[in-house]
């Protein structure tokens, strides 16, 4: 599971980190829907680092979920 302490306290993001894709472990899609950070705008933060080190993202607004796995 991975955490970032800019995520709220009773959100939790678990993800598996072998099947994120190319743009996701970039950090440039969101780790649970896999939008596109380049050509949609919306909200996100950052809750870990991938496998390469690059720090990875979920949208906030949709794909964070208070208190259990995304």
């Amino acid at each position: 599971m991975a955490s970032h302490p800019a995520t709220p306290p009773d959100a939790q993001v678990r993800v598996n980190l072998a099947h994120l894709s190319p743009a996701q472990a970039d950090g440039l899609a969101c780790v649970v829907c896999g939008a596109d950070y380049l050509t949609v705008k919306v909200p996100h933060l950052p809750i870990g680092r991938s496998r390469t080190g690059s720090q990875i993202f979920v949208c906030s607004t949709t794909c964070l979920a208070p208190g259990g796995a995304a």
